[in-house]
This record gives C-alpha cells, structure tokens and sequence, in this order.
C-alpha cells in the first residue's frame, strides 16, 4: 500500500462518518438501508408464509401473538440485513480476485 493510501486509511479509521442514525456505522450498512427503503419486500409467498404463521398463532393471546409476529419479523430483517452484507463483501472479493 502506497503512502497516501495509508494515510487516508488512518485519517479514516481516526474520524469515523456519522451517518445520522445510531443503527448505522458503515456504509454497507447505508446502502442496505436505501436498499430496503426503495426495494420492499413484498411477495405473494411471503405474504402466505405469514397467513401460515398467523394461523397457527391465532391460538395465542394477543400480547403473545404479538410478541411471536414481532420476533419472527426481526428475524426475517436481521436475516435480510446480514444476507445483503454478506453479498457486498463477496462482491468486492471477487473483483478484488478479478483485478489480480
């Protein structure tokens, strides 16, 4: 790694962006965040997998069907949110694998 390119990394790594939301701290996670704001996710299978999933917690009380429909969304988010990062970080492996 040439000079400069160490010295930006440092200046870098020494003043991190803020991107206005606590929940964001790279810009991986940035992009994912515009992604899902202008890709939302809405299919005719997952719209049936949660009519599945709410007939069988229908049985519940309230809070706890709430509370099961809570879990099994932030699952399906942190699903989503890891995916999404793990194929930027594959993506930019194999063009660091094509440059060479």
């Amino acid at each position: 790694m040439n000079l400069y390119m160490q010295q930006f990394q440092t200046y870098i790594e020494k003043h991190p962006h803020r991107f206005g939301h606590e929940d964001i701290h790279t810009i991986a996670e940035l992009l994912y965040n515009c992604y899902t704001e202008l890709n939302p996710i809405d299919t005719a299978e997952i719209r049936g997998g949660f009519r599945e999933i709410d007939q069988i917690i229908r049985k519940l009380s309230v809070q706890d069907n709430d509370r099961v429909f809570a879990v099994v969304c932030q699952l399906c988010t942190q699903h989503e949110r890891l995916a999404f990062l793990a194929g930027m970080r594959v993506g930019a492996q194999l063009l660091l694998e094509l440059q060479t």
